[in-house]
């Protein structure tokens, strides 16, 4: 049941005027406590548009490296025509989200092209980027709490996502961990790390994150959270080529 409808529901059953057995001052009370009720719901919303935005960022790596895994095939699963057409997609993309970092990894890695001069532009303009995030950390440490600074290390963190920068992706999102209370932030920073291991194809760092998630959803995890490892969890069995747990965790995932 989403936002919305609860609201209209609520806003269908709130009092128009005091029930002759409750005082005014409860009545008050009463209407207090659910404008901050709705106040809240419509800050989780946009907390999980924003949540939304930041995943389409992670997934634009996986992408990436499905598009590089595919470039790895032989020609005989897929053609050099095809493969012309997956390099131009890969390279669009990389320009598209700055990622200096993965395109270093798949030059060294699999003897992909080098554009020099392309390659110059991705490092400069992060570069430029990575200084504006640090001075928003530090502006953070100094003016604000806690909760701000979090939030600019986890910016920081998604950045080096983005990019493909997976070791220094992987240090700054250990380092948000530390600034983490709510359980269920902890868990979406192993999801990002899941995202990761799927762009790089690091299935130790894949199978290590689905037992950390795993333990963290028993603490307070969410059914949105829940079922969203599954899936996570049904993908890596797809890779180590166990369909049948994979197959069974999918269904549950639609039931």
């Amino acid at each position: 049941i989403n936002a919305e409808y609860m609201g209209s529901l609520r806003h269908q059953t709130s009092f128009t005027h005091p029930p002759k057995k409750m005082s005014e001052e409860k009545y008050l009370s009463k209407r207090e406590e659910d404008e901050d009720m709705e106040s809240k719901e419509q800050e989780e919303e946009k907390t999980y548009e924003q949540m939304m935005e930041e995943a389409q960022v992670q997934n634009n790596l996986v992408t990436a490296g499905e598009l590089a895994f595919q470039l790895r095939l032989g020609d005989d699963l897929v053609s050099k025509d095809k493969k012309n057409e997956l390099s131009n997609q890969l390279v669009e993309l990389i320009k598209k989200e700055k990622m200096a970092g993965f395109y270093e990894h798949i030059i060294k890695t699999q003897q992909f092209s080098e554009d020099s001069t392309l390659l110059a532009e991705l490092k400069t303009s992060n570069e430029a980027e990575l200084k504006t995030l640090d001075e928003k950390i530090e502006e953070a440490k100094t003016n604000a709490g806690d909760t701000e600074v979090r939030e600019a290390m986890w910016q920081k963190a998604l950045f080096f996502t983005r990019i493909g920068d997976k070791e220094s992706a992987l240090r700054e999102l250990e380092n948000v961990t530390e600034k983490t209370t709510i359980t269920g932030q902890k868990i979406d920073i192993v999801f990002a790390i899941m995202r990761i291991s799927f762009a790089f194809h690091d299935n130790e760092l894949l199978k290590s994150s689905v037992a950390r998630a795993e333990g963290l959803v028993e603490k307070g995890g969410d059914w949105e959270r829940r079922n969203l490892l599954n899936i996570y969890k049904a993908s890596y069995f797809l890779i180590t080529r166990k369909f049948k747990e994979a197959s069974k965790l999918f269904l549950e995932g639609i039931a």
